[in-house]
């Protein structure tokens, strides 16, 4: 570049003001690829770059992760990658960045990822497909089902909604059992209480071996799981556990941070290997644990507070929310504005001021903030707690 910009790299977001500067050495078709890129990378960033100057191998593998949530094929979930390092690369010859070994680190490590699951970068998707509504439905008509598909179905439910249990300790618990567990997993089980038994489902623990048990469960979830139209691994209990973690991130939990939860992450979202689990406390287990319950169970509609970025007007996320009308149903905005009146002449002029200048109340689902911030995350950020 023949010219030093004046951009300081005081924050990240940056990026996006010098990149309008770096495309103008770019052909027309490769500027619009290339800002797609830096949308898609600060729409997820959000909170994360808004006070740090820093990419880490966190955050980009988290951004790969979120990539393939939405649907990106693994060819342009790397190319999305390469653009991000050619930009941030020449940003840092113009001293306005830091250098950094972290997109060298995860794009290898997605090149692994696809080369060992035999997996085509055009081809698969780097996440297996989730229907949340599915499983949401499976859940909550569970009481309505009877018989073995009754108690196949709450076995599932119940591991699920409990996911630090195996599947083995789920099927040998007794009623001893009952008060260690959350009231919604506690009415589940109380269903299949019966006063001739110790164990809570009648699975013939006394008279059949584990093995037998396990290979019962593991063929009736299994089918139970197709039947419902969900993804299935390598086995009930690796399926129910990668369907616990899909519903954590589309939840809003980062990755490295649902993974905690667990020894290692399921067969079935070897993806989820590109970030390393946060370090996580027992307080911030529970919090996660009792998040994704909430979610399945009850996904309430809740407050969020957003924050516009610089220069952007409220009536711009609006357009953009319009957008999603019919992806994300019932959502509220609440932008609190005072009306200022002044005289001047013989004439009252009013002009409405923001209460709270960028700041913008939004009602709707946890799950329906992931495609929000797809849509309107280069123009304003989800203030949250998502680890």
């Amino acid at each position: 570049m023949s010219q030093k910009s004046d951009i300081l790299i005081d924050n990240i977001f940056t990026i996006s003001d010098f990149f309008s500067t770096y495309s103008s050495l770019l052909s027309p078709a490769t500027a619009s690829s290339y800002n797609k890129a830096i949308r898609s990378f600060i729409a997820f960033a959000g909170n994360d770059l808004h006070e740090s100057s820093n990419l880490t191998d966190k955050l980009l593998g988290e951004w790969v992760i979120d990539m393939a949530l939405s649907g990106l094929t693994p060819k342009t979930v790397s190319y999305y990658l390469d653009c991000m390092c050619s930009v941030y690369n020449a940003a840092t010859e113009e001293g306005l960045a830091h250098p950094t070994s972290s997109f060298q680190t995860i794009k290898s490590r997605l090149k692994s990822l696809i080369r060992t699951n035999k997996s085509d970068k055009s081809g698969p998707d780097l996440l297996p497909s989730f229907n949340f509504g599915a499983l949401t439905s499976m859940i909550r008509t569970a009481d309505r089902q009877t018989g073995e598909l009754g108690l196949y179905t709450d076995i599932a439910v119940l591991s699920i909604l409990n996911p630090t249990l195996t599947l083995d300790e789920i099927t040998r618990l007794k009623k001893r059992d009952l008060d260690n567990l959350s009231p919604e997993s506690k009415a589940i089980a109380e269903r299949h209480i019966d006063s001739r038994r110790s164990y809570l489902f009648p699975l013939g623990q006394t008279e059949k071996t584990h093995k037998q048990i396990a290979s019962r469960c593991n063929e009736k979830i299994t089918a139970l799981l197709k039947y419902r139209g969900l993804p299935v691994s390598t086995d009930a209990q690796d399926s129910l556990r990668s369907l616990w973690l899909q519903t954590a991130l589309k939840a809003g939990i980062k990755a490295s941070a649902a993974l905690s939860v667990f020894e290692e992450a399921p067969a079935a979202l070897p993806l989820l290997t590109i970030v390393e689990k946060t370090q996580a406390s027992n307080e911030e287990r529970e919090e996660i644990l009792n998040t994704v319950a909430k979610t399945l169970v009850e996904n309430p509609r809740q407050w969020h507070i957003m924050r516009l970025r610089h220069g952007v007007k409220f009536e711009s996320l609006k357009q953009r929310l319009e957008m999603l009308k019919d992806s994300v149903k019932a959502s509220d905005t609440f932008y609190p504005i005072e009306e200022i009146a002044r005289k001047v002449g013989r004439k009252v002029i009013s002009k409405d001021k923001p209460l709270i200048p960028g700041i913008v109340f939004l009602r709707t689902r946890a799950t329906d903030i992931g495609m929000i911030m797809r849509t309107a995350g280069d123009i304003a950020w989800c203030m949250r707690d998502s680890s």
